[in-house]
């Protein structure tokens, strides 16, 4: 029980970080928002590929967000009863499906930045740092909680199956 409290309580912080900071994005970015980490420009001189890389990473970020929430619920619904009922598999598998949403726009944002670098004639740099690593772990536990939602479903199916045999 110890565990998952403490479960419960890091996806709390973490639900609320990732929400402060999507506050601070929308309403203090277009006040100071100087820079974006694909651009070395001030905002005055973006072009449209680099807005619409703000618009992905944004909605990226937001599906996170609600990736992340349906989480807090299934840390909720854990914490209060030790069951693995219809609501923790549904919110497991939205859970999963949003990570995974998440991580694809990403991936076209780095898409859509090595197009830019190509149009530009910036010299090209493939890198493989700890943003796409951290994508490809977001992707992997989104299809992990789906996987696990599945699995939760069949035994729960069965549970209810010996329950009726006399």
């Amino acid at each position: 029980m110890r565990y998952t409290e403490l479960f419960k309580s890091i996806i709390d912080i973490l639900f609320y970080a990732l929400c402060l900071g999507l506050l601070v994005l929308l309403f203090l970015g277009p006040l100071g928002l100087n820079s974006m980490a694909q651009e070395n420009k001030l905002i005055q001189e973006w072009d449209v590929i680099s807005w619409l890389i703000l618009a992905i990473s944004t909605l990226a970020y937001i599906l996170l967000i609600i990736g992340v929430k349906y989480l807090k619920n299934v840390a909720g619904i854990m914490t209060k009863s030790i069951s693995f009922g219809p609501s923790v598999q549904i919110n497991l598998k939205k859970s999963g499906k949003s990570l995974i949403f998440s991580s694809l726009l990403n991936y076209l944002t780095f898409a859509l930045v090595f197009v830019k670098q190509l149009t530009i004639n910036v010299p090209v740099e493939i890198t493989f740092d700890n943003n796409l690593l951290l994508q490809i772990f977001i992707t992997i536990i989104g299809l992990y909680f789906i996987i696990q939602s599945d699995i939760l479903k069949m035994s729960y199916n069965l549970k209810q199956e010996n329950d009726l045999t006399i």
